[in-house]
């Protein structure tokens, strides 16, 4: 397994990431420097000689890793492999993670199909941030939830607001 200086050990900048294999099929971690904080990115083969990237978090070059959005090298390439594996269609083959919006409108078409309440999910929709709708479900945490659901008013306080102007 390769070690996380080996790895950043380049002080180099550049436009591209670094990859190396995390030891799981069709899975690299990749090290990306910039000027701040580098850049860790998780790297999945579609088993079709194609593959897609997706930006998992901060190195811990400048701060310490919180296991969220700084990452050291163990950590990012344990997200990397749970990104991997999350995303493992029946088939074998491997397809882009789904996002938080994309999880909403299969859930909308399942409430359909179902003869239940689809406004449930519009009832979200309205409440969600909007930094939240294009992230991978994989990658969600609940801290990132609770924040997005605490920075928004009670219900009640528009409601209120509306009736003290009558």
């Amino acid at each position: 397994m390769l070690w996380d200086e080996d790895f950043r050990g380049s002080p180099k900048l550049c436009s591209l990431p670094t990859f190396r294999s995390t030891g799981q099929r069709r899975v690299g971690l990749g090290y990306r420097r910039n000027r701040t904080a580098g850049t860790w990115v998780a790297r999945v083969a579609d088993g079709q000689r194609g593959n897609w990237t997706k930006a998992i978090g901060h190195a811990d070059d400048f701060d310490e890793a919180d296991g969220s959005n700084v990452l050291d090298f163990w950590q990012a390439q344990e997200k990397a492999r749970m990104l991997g594996r999350a995303e493992q269609t029946g088939d074998g083959r491997s397809a882009k993670p789904a996002t938080l919006s994309q999880a909403l409108d299969a859930y909308e078409a399942d409430l359909k199909t179902r003869g239940a309440d689809a406004g449930n999910v519009s009832r979200v929709r309205m409440h969600l941030p909007a930094r939240l709708r294009d992230k991978a479900v994989a990658l969600l945490t609940s801290r990132e939830l609770r924040r997005g659901r605490d920075g928004r008013p009670p219900p009640s306080t528009a409601r209120q607001r509306v009736l003290r102007l009558h």
